[in-house]
């Protein structure tokens, strides 16, 4: 990607983050913040997966990954403020747990694509 593309592509995130927001402004208490979280995370992951095909290295290929995986724990976690007790509890640890198995499986993989460099 060239450096204009990338540009552009941080720019059309923030502009789609400022419409998604806006559409959230209708919505009320727990819907709107699980609506804002939604928001925020589609342009964290447009912005780290446009920096990846930037630089194209397996560090920001991960960085990417772990923009996913954080991006999807906190719209659970705000899904999870719907519930109550034993439920809530269950919600929140898996939630818990797909961060940070989202987070090594990056891990892994950049891991990976550094031995496979080193090995060539």
């Amino acid at each position: 990607m060239s450096k204009e593309g990338y540009a552009l592509a941080k720019k059309n995130a923030d502009a789609q983050y400022k419409i998604d927001n806006d559409a959230c402004s209708s919505l009320s208490g727990n819907a709107k913040e699980i609506c804002a979280a939604d928001a925020k995370g589609k342009e964290t992951i447009a912005k780290a997966d446009a920096e990846a095909a930037y630089e194209n290295t397996p560090k920001a290929r991960e960085h990417a990954r772990v923009a996913h995986a954080q991006a999807n724990y906190d719209v659970a976690i705000e899904k999870c403020d719907d519930l109550a007790g034993n439920p809530k509890d269950v919600c929140v640890k898996e939630a818990k747990a797909a961060l940070v198995k989202g987070k090594a499986d990056a891990k892994v993989d950049r891991v990976t694509a550094d031995t496979r460099k080193d090995a060539t």
